[in-house]
């Protein structure tokens, strides 16, 4: 299996994403067995990710994953990689963190920016947005939503990709 730069990118966001939101757990299916959702997955669909990539690309395992839930609280995350036998093939990925208030939202999003070192950038749809380079991903604020949004690979980030994922993903989000 191969490595996913998506998941050491974001370790250090899920980790604070779970801190937080102590006692996270898989959102449960409906009545009749269906999946959760996948919030992440369902914004950049494998269309979108070839799209940026250029290329034929492989679902991550996290994908088919429901998000997880603790109150009003969900992280939600996808990932996706052109079809390569190498391990660092370019990929695309998007984790979602949403919160209960957009006072929580902007408190975390500063905290993130900090610890970081990000800079500002201007993603329109956005409340805010900032860029780091280590980890390299864009990362963006609209009310209660924290996004991370990554492309490219570890040695030569996709600014320009995910800057398209954040135009087609931000007007879907109304929460």
């Amino acid at each position: 299996m191969k490595k996913s730069l998506f998941s050491d990118l974001t370790t250090i966001a899920l980790a604070s994403a779970v801190t937080l939101a102590l006692g996270l757990q898989h959102t449960a299916g409906a009545a009749n067995n269906a999946p959760a959702p996948n919030r992440a997955a369902e914004l950049l669909p494998l269309g979108l990710a070839e799209k940026v990539l250029n290329a034929p690309c492989d679902a991550g395992n996290e994908n088919v994953l429901a998000d997880t839930k603790s109150g009003p609280t969900w992280v939600s995350k996808a990932f996706y990689q052109v079809k390569s036998n190498q391990p660092l093939a370019p990929q695309v990925g998007l984790l979602i963190r949403h919160v209960a208030t957009p006072s929580e939202a902007e408190n975390a999003f500063a905290t993130q920016k900090a610890a970081q070192q990000g800079v500002d950038v201007n993603i329109q749809g956005a409340t805010k947005a900032y860029r780091s380079k280590q980890p390299a991903q864009l990362n963006v604020l609209k009310g209660c939503n924290l996004l991370i949004i990554t492309a490219g690979t570890v040695k030569s980030p996709d600014n320009y990709g995910q800057e398209k994922i954040a135009k087609e993903v931000l007007p879907k989000i109304t929460d």
